[in-house]
């Protein structure tokens, strides 16, 4: 193909007659035919260069496989026999002569790899997602052993993870809606929440760490002092065993099992210990589930715009679609080339077989009328070596 582009033109196609309008429409009608045109006339496969159409030398002496269907337009857009609107063989039936695992699918598989990969990291985000929040609710409910004391002694830091857990269900919502649809925009909005749910889930796991490592001793013999009151203080008492700080005479809260003759130890060493070995097991879990929501954010970054073999639907957009005015202009426009290359008999020749070959199939389109006129001298010839089929029907040799 050529890489000279459609010439512009008026009413003939001699000498500077081009540089007036793209598509042989005059300056006074432009504005008319901009806002009912599609845009397509904008890449007519005349502006493509052999590189692009033929894969360059390479290629050329090893033709590579044809896809089945092009993957998002580009110059195969063009190729002959095309489908413009999606079929169910976009997903249905896939290459099979492109066996790469990052490219296409077995034969018959509706599924890309990449749709596979959101799939499995989705259900194991959403796995750890809901295990997350059902133990949180089994904590606020009172129902796992020693929940009292976390509810207690480690409100903040259950707050924070129960609303880190809520987020994360939230965000595999538009995960499932993505996958399962094969919608680009739900999959990018699931993205987006993975980086809100990575902030969420550090922050139980930074204030569970900071409690446990500094000074773990010293927090809980403040936290019993001046944190806890009367009542808080008899709920761990009843959940570890124990009656007091130290000893049923300091800093005791009176309940049936604890008063001053009660054989019972202090809470120091229960309490801290079970801080210490809970706060423990609970950032560890935390930043455990911080590394498979960093692996999601990765496979959702990569495998989002993939989720299917064709960008989008295939569907061709609205500006673009061809009308019968777009096709008289394309037309005019290789009227226009054809006059330029091989004179105006054999462009009025290859329209008058365009039209007539068409006529069945383009219906109101192929009745159109073009406004190229011959012009009154011949314009010189040239190898016609632009267009790859050869020369048109109606031309000459000579």
């Amino acid at each position: 193909m050529s890489a000279a582009v459609p010439g512009a033109r008026t009413t003939s196609y001699a000498g500077s007659s081009r540089a007036a309008s793209p598509f042989g429409i005059n300056a006074t009608a432009t504005a008319d035919h901009r806002a009912s045109t599609s845009l397509s006339v904008n890449f007519l496969p005349a502006k493509f260069s052999d590189v692009l159409a033929g894969g360059g030398g390479a290629r050329r002496r090893r033709p590579a496989p044809q896809p089945a269907m092009a993957r998002g337009g580009g110059v195969d857009a063009f190729r002959k026999g095309e489908a413009r609107m999606p079929e169910d063989r976009d997903d249905l039936h896939p290459s099979a002569t492109r066996t790469d695992w990052l490219d296409r699918a077995e034969t018959g598989s509706r599924w890309t790899r990449f749709k596979w990969v959101l799939f499995v990291f989705n259900i194991a985000y959403s796995a750890c997602a809901l295990a997350g929040l059902v133990g949180c609710l089994l904590f606020w409910l009172d129902i796992l052993p020693h929940a009292d004391v976390i509810r207690v002694a480690n409100r903040t830091e259950l707050v924070f993870t129960t609303l880190a857990a809520a987020m994360a269900v939230f965000t595999c919502v538009f995960g499932w809606a993505g996958v399962m649809l094969n919608n680009r925009s739900f999959l990018a909005f699931y993205t987006f929440f993975l980086w809100i749910s990575f902030a969420f889930l550090l922050v139980p796991g930074y204030l569970t760490y900071r409690q446990q490592s500094l000074n773990l001793p010293g927090k809980v013999s403040f936290m019993w002092s001046e944190a806890l009151d009367i009542d808080a203080r008899r709920r761990v008492q009843n959940a570890l065993g124990c009656c007091g700080f130290f000893s049923p005479f300091v800093e005791a809260s009176i309940s049936s099992t604890c008063y001053a003759r009660s054989v019972l130890p202090g809470c120091k060493g229960p309490f801290t210990a079970f801080e210490r070995r809970a706060l423990r097991r609970w950032y560890v879990a935390v930043f455990a589930l911080a590394g498979l929501n960093v692996l999601a954010i990765v496979a959702a970054l990569l495998s989002a715009d993939h989720v299917t073999y064709r960008f989008g639907k295939g569907m061709m957009p609205k500006a673009y679609r061809l009308n019968a005015e777009s096709v008289a202009l394309i037309m005019d426009s290789y009227a226009g080339m054809l006059a330029e290359q091989y004179g105006p008999e054999a462009a009025a020749a290859a329209m008058g077989a365009s039209r007539a070959a068409s006529t069945a199939d383009l219906g109101e389109m192929a009745s159109m009328p073009y406004t190229y006129a011959q012009p009154a001298p011949a314009a010189p010839r040239a190898v016609y070596g632009a267009i790859d089929a050869g020369a048109p029907e109606g031309v000459s040799g000579a």
